[in-house]
C-alpha cells in the first residue's frame, strides 16, 4: 500500500511568489530605500543578526485617527497616520503584517501572532480574559497593565481611527494599545463593528529597527 505523500500547503505560494520576483536591483542602489518606499509588488529582507527573512509585500494599507462629526465618522484634520503592509515570508509561507509610523522617529513592528481575548490576563483581577469593561476601565482611568505569556504590557493609548483599503471610504474601529517595559514587544485590541458589541482583534508585535530592513525590489500601486 502506498504511503500518503503530505505536501506543505505553504510550497506553492512561496514557490509563485519567488518566481514573480523581477531582478532584484543591485546592492549599491538598495541604501537609497526603505519601508516607506514599500508598495505592493515589492520585496525585502529583514536581516537582524537572528533571523534573515526575506518577504513579499502583497497589500497596503492606510490608517488615520477619526472624529464624529454629524454622526459620522471623519479623518481628523491633521491627523495621525499609519500604515500597515500585508507581507508574505517566502522563509516561512506565513503572511504577515508590518506596520510603520512616525512617532518621535520611525517606528516598525512586524506581528507575531494574533490572540483571543480570553488568552489575557489583567493584572490585579482574579478572573482570566480582558473584556470590553477591562479596557473601558484603563481609558478612564489612564492606566492598566495585562500579562501575555509571563510578560506585562500597559496600556499606553486609545482612540477611534478610520481603515482605508485602496483610499476607498474608510472603516471605523477603535483601538488600544499596550507595550512591555523594553519598548520593544506592542499589543493592539482592536474593536470592529457594532460599538456596542463589537467584535475583538487582538494582535501581538514585534518591534523591527528600520536599518534592518533592506529593499530587494521596489513595486507599484496602492
Amino acid at each position: 500500500m502506498p504511503v500518503p505523500i503530505r505536501v506543505d500547503p505553504s510550497i506553492e505560494p512561496r514557490l509563485r511568489a519567488i518566481n514573480a520576483m523581477p531582478t532584484p536591483m543591485p546592492e549599491r542602489e538598495r541604501h537609497k530605500y526603505g519601508v516607506k518606499d514599500l508598495r505592493p509588488g515589492s520585496y525585502f529582507r529583514i536581516k537582524d543578526g537572528i533571523q534573515d527573512r526575506t518577504y513579499q509585500v502583497l497589500a497596503f494599507y492606510r490608517y488615520a485617527e477619526a472624529e464624529k462629526k454629524g454622526g459620522e465618522w471623519r479623518e481628523k484634520k491633521n491627523a495621525d497616520q499609519w500604515f500597515e503592509l500585508k507581507v508574505l515570508c517566502l522563509n516561512s509561507g506565513r503572511e504577515m503584517f508590518l506596520e510603520w509610523e512616525e512617532d518621535d522617529g520611525l517606528q516598525v513592528f512586524i506581528g507575531v501572532k494574533t490572540l483571543k481575548m480570553k488568552a489575557l490576563q489583567v493584572v490585579g483581577k482574579s478572573s482570566a480574559g480582558l473584556t470590553g469593561d477591562d479596557l473601558d476601565r484603563f481609558e478612564e482611568d489612564d492606566e492598566g497593565k495585562i500579562e501575555y505569556d509571563g510578560e506585562i504590557l500597559e496600556y499606553e493609548d486609545d482612540g477611534d481611527a478610520l481603515f482605508f483599503k485602496e483610499e476607498k471610504s474608510g472603516v471605523h474601529f477603535f483601538y488600544y494599545d499596550f507595550e512591555n517595559e523594553q519598548g520593544d514587544r506592542v499589543l493592539g485590541v482592536e474593536g470592529w463593528g457594532d460599538e456596542e458589541d463589537p467584535d475583538y482583534e487582538v494582535s501581538l508585535g514585534q518591534k523591527v529597527d528600520p536599518k534592518t530592513i533592506e529593499v530587494i525590489v521596489i513595486g507599484g500601486g496602492n
